[in-house]
Formats: C-alpha cells, sequence, structure tokens
C-alpha cells in the first residue's frame, strides 16, 4: 500500500489515499475559474471519477454534484474552470484488460458512438454509499475488504450505465446554493442511514424548506430522499449478507430498518430473492 501523499499545484490539490495491486484512490479538490489554464494532460489509464462536491469541467464535459464518469485510457485532456471535489480510482492495464475479456467493457463506449472516450451518468444511491463505505474503511488498511468495495462500486456503475442512457453534457447553469443543500443531504443520509430520519429533520439540517429540497433531490439524483434512504438500507444489508454472519434480524436492524418482514420484503422486490436464499446463493 501507498503512503497517503498531498501534492499541491495550484489550484489543484490531489490527495493520494490508497494502492493496491489492480488499482489507486485519489480525491482531486479543484478551484479555478477561467483566468488560470491548465496544460493538456495524459490519461493513461481506465479511471472512474465520482464528483462529490461543485462541478468538473473537461473539453469533453461538464459533470456536477453526484456524477460519475469512467474514462478510457490513452487520450489527452484539459482541465477547465472547475470548483469542487472528486475522487477518481485509477485501474492498471493488466485489470483493465480483464475486464475486456470477461465483461466486453469496450462495448459500453461503443454503444455512445464512434471516437467516445468517456461514459457519464447519474450515480446511484448504491455505488454513492460503496463510495463513501470505500473513503471510510481506508484509514483501517484492510485491503481485501477495499478490493472488495472497489469491485462492488465498479459493478454499481455498470449496472447503472447499462440501464439507463448516457447523461448528456450539462451546460446549463447550476445554483450553488441549492447543489450543496443537496450535497449536504445526501452526506447526512449515507452516514446516518441506521438512525429513523424524518424528511424534516433532514431539510432543517441542509437549511432549506422539505418541499424545495424533495424537488431539489429528485432533480439531482433521479430520486426521492426516501428512495435513496432505502436504496442505501439495502445496499448496506445486502453488503452484510455476503461479508458476515450476522442473523437477518440483526442485520435489519443494523440497515435502518425495523421489522425483519418488512427488510425482506423490500430486499425481495430489490434482488429477486428473500435475504436468507440471496445469503445462501453467495
Amino acid at each position: 500500500m501507498k503512503n497517503p501523499e498531498t501534492h499541491l499545484t495550484q489550484p489543484r490539490l490531489v490527495n493520494y489515499l490508497f494502492k493496491s495491486d489492480f488499482y489507486e484512490i485519489k480525491n482531486w479538490i479543484l478551484d479555478f475559474d477561467r483566468h488560470t489554464s491548465f496544460e493538456r494532460e495524459f490519461n493513461d489509464c481506465l479511471c472512474a471519477v465520482h464528483i462529490q462536491r461543485g462541478t468538473l469541467t473537461k473539453k469533453m464535459y461538464q459533470l456536477t454534484t453526484g456524477h460519475v464518469t469512467l474514462e478510457l485510457p490513452d487520450f489527452e485532456y484539459q482541465l477547465l474552470p472547475s470548483r469542487g471535489s472528486c475522487t477518481i480510482i485509477n485501474f492498471t492495464n493488466k485489470f483493465y484488460a480483464q475486464l475486456q475479456d470477461e465483461l466486453q467493457i469496450d462495448n459500453l463506449f461503443k454503444k455512445q458512438g464512434k471516437n467516445t472516450l468517456s461514459v457519464q451518468t447519474k450515480a446511484s444511491p448504491e455505488s454513492e454509499f460503496v463510495l463513501f463505505t470505500i473513503l471510510n474503511t481506508i484509514q483501517h488498511n484492510d485491503c481485501v475488504q477495499l478490493d472488495a468495495l472497489v469491485l462492488d462500486f465498479l459493478n454499481e456503475f455498470l449496472k447503472t450505465t447499462r440501464s439507463s442512457p448516457q447523461e448528456s453534457v450539462l451546460h446549463q447553469s447550476h445554483n450553488r446554493h441549492h447543489q450543496e443543500a443537496v450535497e449536504h443531504a445526501k452526506e447526512y443520509l449515507q452516514a446516518n442511514f441506521y438512525k429513523s430520519i424524518s424528511l424534516v429533520g433532514l431539510s432543517r439540517y441542509c437549511g432549506i424548506s422539505l418541499f424545495y429540497l424533495s424537488r431539489l433531490f429528485k432533480s439531482y439524483t433521479n430520486y426521492s430522499p426516501h428512495q435513496y434512504l432505502l436504496n442505501v438500507r439495502l445496499k448496506h444489508g445486502e453488503m452484510l449478507l455476503k461479508e458476515t454472519s450476522k442473523s437477518i434480524v440483526d442485520i435489519t436492524y443494523a440497515s435502518g430498518f425495523t421489522s425483519p418482514e418488512y427488510f425482506s420484503t423490500l430486499f425481495k422486490r430489490k434482488y429477486n430473492q428473500v435475504p436468507s436464499s440471496y445469503r445462501m446463493r453467495r
């Protein structure tokens, strides 16, 4: 594992968080306007980029909070005025070759048109929760768990892009206050999913009206706050079923549900199996 290190190249802060045999995780913090110019840079590996805050702009796209993109290796790009932060997972070329052989991942890019170098979509609640778990697991240096989580994150991204069309490039203006409210709401739901959460309490935490938060959240994520929370809870339950021997009852309450029957009903609706059958098949 690579020890975390920081390189500051104003106006971009790069934090290297973790390195394994087949990927590297880093964060970018960007804050520059049209008066700052970046030289063209070269992307030499397959990488997944998740926008956590603000806006990331390159010549080929502009993405805002809650979007994720997968980029092919071996092309030049140039950063344009951006403000926010993103997590980047760089995959080794050997792993990329495996994805080509086993998943025909290049077909994902070909479907978007000739010479497509990246695929973008809105991140699902599941993928955002997995990334949240990744960033909170790094400090424990558990390589095996991190490897599994990174693969899970990639799998959730592929499921989303294969089930929905590519997001169009976003050039419309965004209200920074609205965007920050949604960012705060998602962060709160990811960190407190196991608690009893009300929409009123969530709106107070974000400093925005109940009605307006619901509209904004749906606009930015394609989910209502309640749907987002349920998906996070179910994803956490699914992860516990795969990775632990905890009882279904314990998993129910650890995932924020108040009834094993309710958890089982929602789990079957999402994964087409009741929790016990899902665990046995896994």
